[in-house]
């Protein structure tokens, strides 16, 4: 497995790296800076991760460092996913402090999702056994987030064919997380069931940069509505 990890982790740096390139070559960051960002928080965390892969214990010499910086930036990603749903939200809902209305709302569930995960850990507190539930509860209210999203956006007459591009990286991500971190969290013991939750976050987490790469290729052939 040595040899996949590397080979997605890779993919994920030059996938993020392009996005980056094309948003700051024709102007995609104009039109959704929110991935922008959360592109830039992938290459930060997950270059050291590569190296980390290629050569253990380099930059990590030991376990928990590593563990550590893991989390942070899931947590800073997951923040970065929030902004990026609730920026496209505000794109279509038509009312005044919408932007304000939003942000609320997803402070509230993060409030109360860490709460839950606290509550639903084991009676031995770990920082991996209170973030694994606290990151796929989240996910899962960006996914039902991103629903709403896609409901908004199918609803426009003409549909926004590069909303809903970037939607799609945002709902395969979302998706790909909770079911990943589920399995993660229900796994137990068993290390096949927590090899395949990691599968499934990372494969996931690749395709939706490729899926924004597009978007940002396409923009040169749209026109930018910036609200």
């Amino acid at each position: 497995m040595a040899l996949f990890w590397q080979a997605t982790g890779l993919a994920s740096i030059i996938l993020s790296a392009m996005v980056i390139w094309n948003a700051l070559r024709n102007g995609f960051f104009r039109f959704s800076p929110a991935v922008v960002l959360y592109c830039a928080i992938v290459l930060a965390s997950d270059f050291p991760s590569f190296i980390a892969l290629v050569e253990p214990g380099w930059l990590f010499p030991k376990r928990h460092q590593y563990v550590i910086f893991y989390w942070t930036c899931e947590a800073t990603l997951q923040l970065a996913t929030f902004a990026l749903i609730v920026g496209l939200l505000a794109r279509l809902l038509p009312y005044p402090g919408r932007w304000v209305y939003l942000s609320l709302a997803a402070l509230a569930s993060t409030v109360v999702m860490a709460t839950l995960a606290y509550l639903s850990g084991s009676e031995v507190v770990s920082l991996s056994g209170v973030m694994t539930p606290l990151i796929r509860n989240l996910t899962f209210v960006a996914a039902l987030l991103n629903l709403v999203l896609w409901s908004l956006i199918l609803r426009t007459h003409p549909v926004d064919r590069l909303l809903l591009l970037v939607a799609a990286g945002a709902g395969l991500l979302t998706a790909g997380k909770t079911i990943g971190h589920a399995m993660r969290w229900l796994a137990g013991v068993d290390p096949n069931i927590v090899l395949a939750g990691n599968v499934v976050i990372v494969v996931t987490g690749v395709i939706s940069l490729l899926v924004w790469w597009q978007a940002s290729r396409q923009l040169k052939n749209l026109t930018i509505t910036v609200p």
